[in-house]
C-alpha cells in the first residue's frame, strides 16, 4: 500500500521512475539514469537510493545553490 502511494505521488509530480524487469546491479541502474538524463533537457541530476530520507525543501535549496554556483556541478 505504501509503495502504491509513493508511486502515485511521484507520478502526480511528473517525476520519472526507472525500473528494471530483472536485477542488473546498482551501477547499471545509475548508468541508465545518467544516460537518460544526458538525452533530456534537465539541468541537474540527483541519484538517490531508496534507503534515504530527504527533508522537505532540501532539493529546492540544493537547486537554488546549484543555480547560484553553477561551477559546483
Amino acid at each position: 500500500m505504501l509503495v502504491q502511494i509513493r508511486l502515485e505521488y511521484i507520478k502526480s509530480h511528473k517525476y520519472s521512475i526507472i525500473s528494471n524487469d530483472r536485477p542488473h546491479g546498482l551501477t547499471y541502474s545509475w548508468n541508465l539514469g545518467y544516460k537518460l538524463w544526458k538525452k533530456s533537457d534537465y539541468t541537474n541530476l540527483l541519484i538517490a537510493n531508496n534507503d534515504i530520507l530527504i527533508p522537505k525543501g532540501a532539493i529546492t535549496e540544493l537547486n537554488k545553490f546549484l543555480m547560484k554556483y553553477p561551477f559546483v556541478t
